[in-house]
């Protein structure tokens, strides 16, 4: 039951749910709503305010009462103040945008303004715009904003963020929501509560929300790597056209939706992560149209956690495909959802099965009936891989005992929370008994839909696909022909014009931001004749836009600088053409696979999921011409001193040996000589061993001569490193990415550059010798803690450094021979200063002892030097 105020002259429109009293929906309870007018409103207005019973059982609605309130927020002292200056013609610019917004019901131009922003004594040079695409972002007095700092700064680890009224992420629901996800090492936004002030204006509380940068994947230990969407200009428009939501319904939008990747101007002009976004434009291809097996697009097992949190928390919203937000693992070469505008516990809004807590769980549902954009989720549930892990993960997250533990663990900052917004919002009050009802109401759902499983009815799935004759009666407005008409660079000298669009158009000009190419006229068919795509060809050295004609009129639109996505990516191409078993290599019996003897391989060996893959004493394999070894499966490596296993390439071209999301990693008198990195049309790893998500052992074993990024990459693993021996790198020996481990009793030679480079790791270092490494000895980076004792370090640049967020602790070592003994400093903004703490070090035949950064730290048995330099990164990146 909701209470509803409608103000259409304003375009206002909010509702509320909050029962402040009533034990049980069939006693009487006072319904309870507060609204701010925007401060902008005429003396006089007509509201509507009304009851909104969305359920099948009758209400009634007695005693009404409205009081007009006095607005003046308090302010929490504890709190400090996230302060917004504008200036006269920057708030005549926003101005300008929220009276357009407020003419066309929503929110369409976004220009960006500069503006200070001022937080805990830190002033950051910023742009920021109104953001969001409904009104409820710009009623009342506190608007919606996208902020993003210019200087070489960070807000709370963040570079790009929005701030809004906590009602538009549904109060603390979101946050808890965002909270679970992260914690169960999923992708979604760092989510709070910030004081507010715009110019002279105290405004209450905001929450802050990351955008979709580097900073989030990186926060959440990914690597950088693109971020991805479907386009939403065409949808909007025909919002804008017909004020109404599902207007949709009858256009290809969802067909001529782009996938783009954020902040596009970065990603293209980096050549790695072009590369990367266009194997995940293939991959987001796919999954617009259900081209290939779910588990074969996704990271299968934090896709279905994420569809089972999403269950339990009832955040449907999120699912919407252009609320979809894809990041591209550049490691597995899939891709992971990244949770966003998920409209947490509101009602089940937009489950595309109503009345239902597992999606997915329905009866006799005609999907024929069903647009390709409403059920583009369905087809995961076609994907037994993922049907299996999504049933253990409903289990796991709707149990009483997992939401106990959660609560528990966020009981203090779920109260401290409550605090801040409640004087504000009183219906901001949690109630997390609805969670648990929610969890209740899916462990009830979940033998019914178990038993659909066993029945087969999701393997037969009649799922529709696109039919362009069925647009053939569509019209669509001309003035949106550039969101209906998609131009790829093809390659240097051709263009692919995609038409969506429901009549012929005709292209005539190609241009850069310069200069003008006449072309012959390119005429493309409609989307409806299923003949809709045509190449173009241009001699410009940089294409910028195509000039179409429609009906005496001109259109300009712009090109997209990658090519068309396929349905085809380097490691489905791989898998496709390195067929499991391939036994002249190796024998295969029940759950293992075995290697043993001396053989030369010159192909890349590929060992799916589920078995166990074994090196017999004495195994020697040269890998030549391009082979390698790339296992999903568990790897045993146990030689023995006189039988020690060899690993190698005679000729420098082996393509790693790598091991991805297995259980246990055993590497026990190996030599790993001579590899180069895992290389596949763009699908590219940095370590001649590279291990990702997997426990990792490692004893009496050598990286030697290896030519590539890193001998040893070990990645979101735990691992123990000892007695090994690392020499004759071309760049680093060890690195060390998002995870946790010891390394001791080791030894690092002749190094191209770091002995060990760890990022967002917690890491002990114990009674290694390093020498002659060209950069640094020992690096902690992004938030790491790594304790170091009883080692030496003779010759280096840098004898250990420590960055961003990381706290590095020295005891008992020497360090010798190098240029910097210890350094401090911030590389990223979005970290921070550094800490080194040191105790009975020896420092000698140094050029400089210490170089310690402004707001970083040094303390030296006992004494704290602060730092003093400045720019510190700028010396050695």
């Amino acid at each position: 039951i909701y209470l509803v105020v409608s103000i259409p002259k304003l375009n206002f429109y909010e509702k509320s749910n909050l029962i402040i009293n009533g034990k049980n929906t069939k006693e009487w309870g006072t319904l309870l709503m507060r609204f701010y007018l925007p401060s902008d409103s005429p003396k006089i207005v007509k509201a509507t305010i009304y009851i909104w019973n969305r359920s099948k059982k009758p209400a009634y609605l007695d005693d009404f009462e409205m009081h007009v309130l006095d607005y003046t927020a308090i302010k929490n002292k504890k709190d400090p103040l996230l302060i917004i200056h504008l200036n006269k013609k920057a708030q005549k610019k926003l101005d300008k945008v929220v009276r357009l917004a407020k003419k066309e019901g929503i929110i369409n131009q976004k220009k960006w303004i500069k503006a200070m922003v001022f937080y805990n004594s830190e002033v950051y040079k910023t742009k920021l715009r109104i953001k969001g695409d409904w009104l409820d972002h710009i009623s009342g007095r506190k608007k919606s904003f996208r902020i993003k700092i210019r200087n070489n700064a960070a807000f709370k680890g963040m570079k790009v963020f929005s701030i809004q009224k906590p009602s538009v992420r549904h109060f603390l629901d979101q946050w808890l929501f965002y909270g679970t996800l992260r914690k169960e090492g999923l992708l979604a936004p760092r989510y709070g509560f910030v004081q507010g002030k715009i110019n002279d204006d105290y405004m209450g509380y905001y929450a802050y929300e990351e955008h979709f940068e580097k900073q989030l994947v990186e926060s959440a230990k990914r690597r950088e790597s693109p971020i991805l969407k479907f386009s939403e200009d065409a949808f909007w428009d025909m919002i804008l056209k017909f004020n109404e939501v599902d207007s949709n319904l009858f256009y290809p939008i969802y067909e001529a939706a782009k996938i783009l990747p954020f902040n596009a101007k970065k990603t293209l002009k980096n050549k790695v992560l072009a590369t990367e976004f266009k194997i995940a434009q293939n991959l987001a291809f796919q999954h617009k149209y259900g081209l290939a097996p779910f588990s074969d697009i996704f990271d299968v097992d934090k896709a279905a956690k994420f569809f089972a949190l999403v269950n339990v928390f009832q955040g449907w919203h999120g699912l919407r495909w252009h609320n979809q937000r894809y990041y591209y693992n550049p490691i597995l070469c899939k891709l992971e959802y990244v949770s966003y505008d998920n409209y947490v516990n509101g009602d089940g809004i937009y489950n595309l099965f109503g009345g239902r807590y597992i999606y997915g769980n329905f009866g006799n549902v005609n999907l024929l009936h069903y647009k390709p954009e409403s059920i583009v989720n369905l087809y995961l549930l076609k994907d037994s891989l993922f049907r299996q892990k999504y049933v253990s993960y409903l289990k796991k997250y709707s149990s009483k005992e997992f939401l106990d533990s959660l609560f528990a663990a966020t009981k203090t900052s779920l109260e401290e929370n409550e605090k801040r917004l409640l004087p504000e919002y009183p219906e901001a009050k949690f109630n997390k008994q609805r969670i648990y009802e929610n969890a209740k109401a899916v462990r009830k759902e979940l033998p019914e839909y178990i038993n659909r499983i066993k029945q087969n009815k999701y393997d037969s799935l009649l799922i529709p696909k696109i039919k362009p004759e069925n647009y053939a009666a569509c019209v669509v407005d001309e003035r949106f022909i550039p969101d209906y008409l998609n131009i790829y660079k093809q390659n240097k000298t051709t263009l692919k014009a995609v038409n969506y669009f429901t009549d012929t158009l005709i292209i005539s000009v190609v241009e850069s931001s310069k200069n003008k190419e006449k072309i012959n006229d390119i005429f493309i068919p409609p989307f409806a004749s299923g003949d809709y795509k045509r190449d173009i060809k241009f001699n410009l050295k940089k294409v910028k836009n195509v000039i179409v004609k429609y009906k005496n009129k001109e259109y300009k639109v712009p090109v997209m600088q990658w090519p068309e996505p396929t349905a085809w990516t380097p490691r489905q191409e791989l898998e496709q053409n390195n067929k499991f078993p391939n036994e002249p290599y190796y024998t295969v019996s029940n759950d293992s696979v075995i290697f043993r003897g001396k053989q030369k391989i010159s192909s890349i060996i590929l060992i799916p999921a589920g078995y166990k893959v074994v090196f017999k004493p004495g195994t020697d394999i040269d890998f030549v011409n391009g082979g390698g070894f790339l296992s999903y499966s568990s790897v045993f490596m146990k030689g023995l001193p006189n039988k020690k296993i060899k690993i190698h390439s005679k000729d420098n071209t082996a393509k790693g040996f790598t091991v991805l999301q297995a259980d246990s990693v055993v590497f026990n008198n190996v030599e790993f000589k001579g590899l180069n990195t895992f290389d596949y049309k763009g699908w590219a790893l940095s370590g001649a061993v590279t291990v990702y998500e997997s426990n990792v052992y490692i004893e009496s074993s050598s990286f030697t001569d290896n030519v590539c990024e890193d001998d040893l990459n070990l990645v979101r693993t735990n691992f123990v490193l000892k007695n090994s021996h690392f020499s004759n790198t071309f760049s680093d020996a060890f690195d060390s990415d998002f995870s946790n481990g010891i390394v001791s009793h080791s030894v690092f030679k002749n190094l191209g550059n770091d002995a060990l480079d760890f990022s967002t790791s917690k890491i002990d270092v114990i009674n290694c010798t390093i020498n002659s490494a060209s950069d640094k000895g020992i690096s902690g980076g992004e938030a790491s803690v790594v304790k170091v004792k009883n080692c030496v370090i003779d010759g280096a640049n840098i004898g250990i450094a420590s960055k961003d967020k990381s706290n590095v602790t020295v005891e008992n070592t020497i360090i010798k021979d190098i240029t910097y003994g210890l350094t401090a400093f911030t590389k990223k903004p979005e970290y921070g200063p550094a800490k080194i703490f040191i105790e009975n070090v020896n420092i000698s035949d140094y050029v400089m002892n210490h170089l310690i950064e402004k707001g970083s730290v040094l303390v030296s048995d006992g004494k704290v030097i602060p730092g003093i330099a400045k720019n510190v990164a700028k010396k050695f990146y």
